[in-house]
């Protein structure tokens, strides 16, 4: 067993040491329009493994570039693009930022407080009570995933109002969110040895009693 420290350096550890193999192969490759081939299905395997590459201008003269960066400028294709010069700095694609500071309430997630918004823009009065309660139970459910012990119902209410900013208050007076028990998935008690013997005693049982009322003849 090899420790990456006793390995060949990543180039491009972004898109991790299989691909720098599958490029070091492609290398290998003798027939050049093989090897081309190999190339161009190597590009695509990196646009799936950084997907935001995609966003960028001309992406796809970035990903050949990377290409030969990746194999030391070793690589010889027919591809799109001709080579960068090999002086050139390695450019890194940019960093996926992950947003986690307007959020108010983790257990909820952000999809959820987006459609709070966008349920709180809905016009009609009937319509809106009907998301609002839709949502309201659905967050219900998530909360119950974070917090087995139960929730409130004016607690699920609140939390709504404020995610919406005031635009989406229902009223439970007359009719409350779902209960608890409901909205928990209950799993189905596994099988036990004793429950599986005694279904195939009843299946011998009746295969014995077909075998009885018709005889087979010899």
């Amino acid at each position: 067993m090899k420790y990456n420290t006793q390995r060949k350096k990543l180039i491009m550890s972004e898109y991790g040491r299989n691909l720098q193999n599958l490029v070091g192969f492609a290398c290998t490759i003798e027939d050049k329009e093989k090897r081309t081939e190999a190339a161009h299905y190597i590009v695509n395997v990196m646009s799936n493994i950084i997907p935001q590459t995609k966003e960028q201008t001309d992406y796809k003269h970035k990903l050949w570039d990377y290409l030969y960066y990746i194999s030391d400028f070793k690589i010889n294709v027919e591809g799109p693009f001709s080579p960068p010069p090999q002086k050139t700095e390695i450019p890194r694609p940019d960093v996926l930022e992950y947003k986690d500071k307007d959020i108010q309430f983790k257990f909820y997630g952000r999809n959820l407080e987006a459609m709070i918004m966008k349920a709180g823009e809905i016009e009609d009065e009937e319509e809106k009570e009907a998301a609002s309660r839709s949502i309201a139970n659905h967050m219900k459910k998530m909360y119950l995933t974070w917090n087995k012990e139960g929730v409130g119902d004016d607690m699920i209410i609140q939390h709504m109002a404020l995610l919406s900013n005031g635009k989406l208050v229902l009223d439970i007076s007359e009719k409350s969110l779902i209960h608890a028990s409901e909205l928990i998935t209950k799993k189905e008690p596994p099988k036990t040895k004793q429950n599986n013997k005694k279904g195939k005693q009843q299946r011998n049982y009746k295969r014995n009693k077909f075998s009885r009322n018709n005889p087979r003849k010899r």
